[in-house]
C-alpha cells in the first residue's frame, strides 16, 4: 500500500523494503540470463533469495554489472551467510519452466557453464529418491522451453530429462567442431525424436546429413508447427519438382489429418517429402542450393509465415526470384499461395518488376517484411493496389486495407510523404517500421544500391505518378490533407524519415529548423495522440526527432525560475508522448552521449506510463553510452 501511494505521489521512499530494491516481479516462471562477462555470483545468489517465481531483476540489471562465470565457486565461503544451500537452489530451479542461455563461447569457461547446469538443473540420485518417495518424478519433465548451446554432455542429459515436456527447443551446435558435431547428431537421432509434445524447433549451425538421420526425422514429430533452420548445412534429400507435384496430389485430401504411419510410408518410398503441419518456416542462411530451399518450402504445403534469409556465400547458389514466381504460378502451388499470409525477405536479389509480380501472385498476404532487399515504385504501387485498372477501385481499397504488418529496413527511400501515404491508405495496419538506407554526401548512389542489388530509382517514390482517386483530383498538397493513422496501429518504428520530394537525396540530414524537421516532429508527436492501441514505439535522435541535450529548459516553480540541465531534456521530450497510455515498450536509438537514460528518467517513465513493460536504449550508469540495452519494468 505504501508503495502504491509513493507511485501516485511521484515520490521515492527513503528506505524501501529489500526485495523491492532488488527486483520487480513479472510473475512468470522464467529465468533469462545474459551470460557474458557481467554476472557475479553474489548477485546470482540474490536472485535465488528474492525471486520465488523467477522475476526479472530491475536494480541489478540496470545499475550494477554482472559477471558469470564467477571467479569464486558458486557456493564458496566468500559469499554472505544468507546464501542458500545447493539443495535449496535445486528446489528453486525446479520451478523453472522456460530457460534461455545467451552464451558467448569466447567469454565463458566451459567448466563454469557445466557446473551451473549440473548444480541447478540436474538433481543427484539422493534428490531423485526423495522426490520419488513423495510421489513425484524429481526434476524431470518440467521445462517447456529451452534455448541453449550444445557444447557439453550435460546439455544432452538435460534434454533427455525433459523429453516429455519440451514444446519449444532452440539448440545451437558447431558443425565445424568434430566432438560437438558428434554429440549434436546424437541429439537429432535420439532426443528430438522422443519429444512428442515439441511444437517449435530451431536448429542453429547443424549439419543435417543424408539418410534416415537427415531431414526425414521432421516427419515423425506429430505436433511440430514451427521450424527454423539457421546456418544449417543441409545434405538431406529433398525431392525435386516432379516428386513434389506427386506428393502434393497425395497429400491434398489429408493435409490436416495425416498421421505418423502415413509419414513413415512416405519416408520409406523416399518419393514424397511433405510437412503439412508446418505453419511457420524460417530459412536463415541455409547452406544449400536455392532450388533445394524452394523444394523445402513446397514440402511445407500450408505455411502461413515464411522468412527467407539468403546468403551470398560462394557455394550457395541464389534462387532467382523469377523462378520463385514460376513455381508459385503452377497449379500445384495453389495451397501455398492460399495459405501464405506473412512473408519476410532478407538480402534477396530482386528487381522492382519481379517484386511487383511476386506480390501479385500472393493475394492473401497480410504481412510483409523487406530487409536489405530492393523495393521500388512498382512494388509499392502493387502493395497499395494502384496497379489495377480504374474500374476495380474496390479491389484497390481491399488490397491496401488488408495489410496488418509492413516493415521496410535498408531497402528503399521511404520519405515522410511515403510514410504518410502508407499509413493513411492501409487503415488496418497494426505494425509499421520504416528505416531505409541513408545516403550521405560521401557515398555514391551507384555503389550503395549495388550493395542491395538494385539500381538507384530515377525519381522519388513520392513523385511516382500514382493514379489519383476521385477525392484527390483537387490537387490538395499532401501535407495539407487529413493525416489519420490506422486505428489499430500497435507497433510503430519511425527512426529514419529522411527526405521529402523537394530535397536532394544525397544531402545531409536537414537542419532542425527546416520544414522537413517540422514534418517529422509533427508525424511523431502531433499525429500519435490518437493512437490509442500503440504499444511499441521506436524513436531516434539521428534526424533530430528528440531535442538536443544542449537545450536548457526554464520553468516557473513556487515563484522561482529554475534551470534544468542535460539530464532533464530527455524526460521533457518524452513527456510529449504522454497521450500514449497503452505504451508497453519504448525503444530509443542513436541518442547522443549526453542524452541517455538515467534513474530519474526511468522513474518518471515508470510512473507516467502504467502499462510500460520494457525500455531499450542507452543508459548512463555502468553501461557504455551509445549502445542499446533493454531492461524490464516490474509488470507482466
Amino acid at each position: 500500500m505504501q508503495q502504491q501511494q509513493n507511485d501516485m505521489t511521484g515520490t521515492v521512499p527513503e528506505s524501501p523494503p529489500p526485495i523491492t530494491t532488488v527486483t520487480k516481479a513479472l510473475q512468470m516462471p522464467e529465468l533469462l540470463l545474459h551470460i557474458g562477462s557481467h554476472l557475479t555470483s553474489p548477485t546470482l545468489i540474490r536472485c535465488f533469495l528474492v525471486c520465488r517465481t523467477w522475476h526479472h531483476l530491475l536494480k541489478p540489471l540496470l545499475w550494477h554489472t554482472f559477471e558469470f562465470p564467477a571467479p569464486e565457486p558458486m557456493f564458496g565461503s566468500s559469499l554472505t551467510k544468507r546464501q542458500p544451500s545447493p539443495d535449496q537452489v535445486r528446489r528453486m530451479a525446479s520451478w523453472i519452466q522456460r530457460l534461455i542461455f545467451y552464451k558467448d563461447p569466447k567469454s565463458i569457461r566451459s567448466s563454469s557453464f557445466e557446473y551451473f547446469i549440473t548444480a541447478l538443473l540436474i538433481p543427484d540420485n539422493h534428490d531423485n529418491k526423495d522426490k520419488e518417495d513423495d510421489g513425484g518424478d524429481g526434476n524431470r519433465d518440467h521445462l517447456t522451453r529451452l534455448d541453449v548451446f550444445f557444447t557439453i554432455p550435460e546439455v544432452d542429459r538435460l534434454l533427455q530429462q525433459n523429453q516429455g515436456s519440451l514444446r519449444r527447443l532452440r539448440i545451437t551446435s558447431n558443425m565445424y567442431h568434430p566432438a560437438i558435431a558428434y554429440l549434436a547428431r546424437g541429439v537429432l537421432t535420439e532426443r528430438i525424436l522422443g519429444m512428442s509434445r515439441l511444437e517449435e524447433l530451431s536448429l542453429m549451425r547443424f549439419h543435417i546429413s543424408q539418410g534416415p538421420q537427415g531431414s526425414a526425422f521432421l516427419q515423425t514429430l506429430p505436433r511440430l508447427r514451427v521450424l527454423e533452420l539457421g546456418m544449417v548445412k543441409l545434405d538431406a534429400y529433398v525431392p525435386g519438382q516432379e516428386a513434389q507435384d506427386e506428393g502434393q496430389g497425395q497429400e491434398h485430401g489429408q493435409a490436416y489429418g495425416s498421421n505418423s504411419n502415413s509419414n513413415s510410408s512416405n519416408n520409406d518410398s523416399n518419393t514424397s517429402f511433405v510437412l503439412p503441419r508446418i505453419r511457420k518456416l524460417k530459412l536463415d542462411r541455409v547452406l544449400v542450393e536455392g532450388q533445394q530451399l524452394m523444394n523445402l518450402w513446397k514440402a511445407c504445403t500450408h505455411v502461413e509465415d515464411l522468412t527467407w534469409i539468403w546468403t551470398r556465400l560462394p557455394h550457395c547458389v541464389d534462387f532467382p526470384t523469377a523462378k520463385v514466381c514460376d513455381h508459385l504460378a503452377r497449379p500445384s502451388s495453389l495451397s501455398m499461395i492460399q495459405s501464405l499470409s506473412r512473408l519476410e525477405l532478407n538480402a534477396k536479389t530482386v528487381t522492382d518488376e519481379e517484386f511487383s509480380r511476386l506480390l501479385g501472385l500472393l493475394p492473401n498476404l497480410r504481412g510483409l517484411v523487406v530487409n536489405n532487399t530492393r523495393f521500388g515504385p512498382l512494388a509499392l504501387a502493387t502493395l497499395l493496389g494502384d496497379d489495377v485498372e480504374g474500374n476495380e477501385s474496390r479491389r484497390q481499397g481491399r488490397r491496401a486495407r488488408g495489410w496488418r504488418e509492413l516493415s521496410f529496413v535498408n531497402c528503399m527511400w521511404l520519405t515522410g510523404w511515403d510514410t504518410q501515404r502508407i499509413l493513411t491508405s492501409c487503415s488496418s495496419l497494426e505494425v509499421f517500421a520504416g528505416s531505409p538506407i541513408y545516403i550521405s554526401q560521401i557515398t555514391s548512389r551507384q555503389n550503395l544500391f549495388a550493395i542491395i542489388n538494385s539500381s538507384t530509382p530515377s525519381e522519388s517514390l513520392s513523385t511516382t505518378p500514382f493514379r489519383t482517386l476521385p477525392h484527390e483530383q483537387d490537387e490538395v498538397p499532401l501535407q495539407d490533407r487529413p493525416w489519420v493513422c490506422s486505428a489499430s496501429l500497435e507497433y510503430l518504428d519511425v527512426r529514419f524519415l529522411l527526405c521529402t520530394e523537394d530535397e536532394n537525396r544525397t544531402s545531409t540530414v536537414p537542419s532542425r529548423n527546416s520544414d522537413t524537421m517540422r514534418l517529422r516532429k509533427g508525424i511523431i508527436y502531433d499525429r500519435l495522440a490518437s493512437l490509442q492501441k500503440l504499444q511499441v514505439l521506436s524513436l531516434s535522435n539521428n534526424d533530430g526527432i528528440i531535442i538536443s541535450p544542449t537545450v536548457i529548459r526554464y520553468e516557473e516553480e513556487s515563484g522561482t525560475r529554475r534551470a534544468y540541465g542535460l539530464d532533464f531534456c530527455l524526460r521533457y521530450e518524452m513527456a510529449r508522448l504522454a497521450p500514449l497510455k497503452r505504451l508497453r515498450e519504448l525503444r530509443l536509438h542513436r541518442l547522443e552521449n549526453d542524452l541517455q537514460m538515467g534513474e530519474e528518467e526511468f522513474l518518471w517513465l515508470e510512473r507516467e506510463f502504467l502499462d510500460l513493460v520494457a525500455i531499450l536504449g542507452p543508459f548512463d550508469e555502468g553501461l557504455v553510452g551509445g549502445k542499446s540495452y533493454r531492461f524490464y519494468l516490474g509488470r507482466g
